[in-house]
């Protein structure tokens, strides 16, 4: 196993720890993957789409990732960066994701806080870039 930088990693869709998102019949919103749905569903967390506003590095493993909605700025909290996923709806899109602006549309997968952390919306623990 190769030792982690710390830096944030895009894995494709297919790593094990995800589950593909069924199509219902009666969904009027398009198949999973389209713009306006996630494609993929991780077990205990919620999603919440927006931009990408830029990711926000300190010194140490963790990060912050911050979400534009309409007229509001989300925070979102991540203790170990070598934790974060990455996935993206293009299969050959392959974002230079650093810290710093970012600025593409994206789900953003957290776990809501319930710590002592009330200036976070959660603990992030993916990233799927959106159509």
């Amino acid at each position: 196993m190769a030792a982690s930088t710390g830096r944030p990693r895009l894995k494709r869709k297919g790593d094990e720890s995800i589950a593909r998102e069924e199509t219902d019949p009666g969904d009027k919103r398009g198949p999973a993957g389209s713009s306006g749905r996630p494609a993929i569903r991780l077990e205990g967390a919620q999603t919440i789409s927006g931009t990408l506003a830029a990711i926000e590095c300190s010194g140490g493993s963790g990060m912050v990732l911050v979400l534009k909605m309409e007229d509001k700025l989300l925070r979102f909290n991540v203790s170990d960066a070598a934790k974060l996923q990455f996935f993206t709806q293009y299969p050959q899109f392959r974002p230079d994701v650093k810290c710093g602006p970012i600025n593409l549309a994206a789900f953003i997968y957290y776990k809501p806080t319930t710590s002592g952390k009330p200036h976070f919306a959660g603990e992030a623990v993916a990233v799927e870039f959106r159509k």
